[in-house]
């Protein structure tokens, strides 16, 4: 019996299922709506919600992920609608056309805090957002997804 837990406990792991080998924990704050001057960018809606969030370094080396500038780590947004059933779609935005775009390191227990906008019209909806880490003291240096805990927008 001992075998066989070990064996499944062993698989979840490489699986990434059990948590603890994640390089970076990302914290999300509570969301606000935000009216938008018209010249931004952002969207053709007048308001946007802002997502606080937190990045921190859970590993004893440094690790790396992409950012647009120095505070704006390039997030993957998933959004679940209970409505339509079970399945997170990808909702982020293909704006990031790479000018610009740097490679934050954190250093062990670092954080980096900022805020991330999300379109309004998934209000309502679960978010989570994903960001690709690299622990540099890894052998491999392959990027790893982390994920955030799930919130509900207003």
């Amino acid at each position: 019996m001992k075998h066989l837990l070990l064996q499944v406990f062993v698989a979840l792991t490489i699986a990434g299922v059990v948590q603890g080998a994640q390089p970076a924990q990302i914290s999300l704050g509570k969301p606000y709506q935000k009216v938008l001057s018209p010249s931004h960018t952002f969207s053709t809606a007048p308001v946007c919600i802002m997502v606080p969030f937190t990045v921190t370094n859970n590993t004893t080396g440094r690790i790396s992920f992409s950012c647009s500038g120095d505070r704006a780590p390039i997030f993957h947004q998933y959004m679940l609608d209970p409505k339509k059933g079970k399945r997170w779609d990808d909702v982020t935005l293909n704006g990031a056309c790479g000018l610009g775009n740097t490679t934050k390191t954190l250093a062990p227990g670092e954080t980096l805090k900022g805020e991330e906008p999300v379109q309004s019209e998934y209000s309502g909806r679960q978010l989570r957002f994903m960001l690709n880490v690299t622990n540099e003291s890894s052998e491999s240096h392959a990027p790893v997804r982390v994920k955030s805990d799930s919130i509900i927008l207003p």
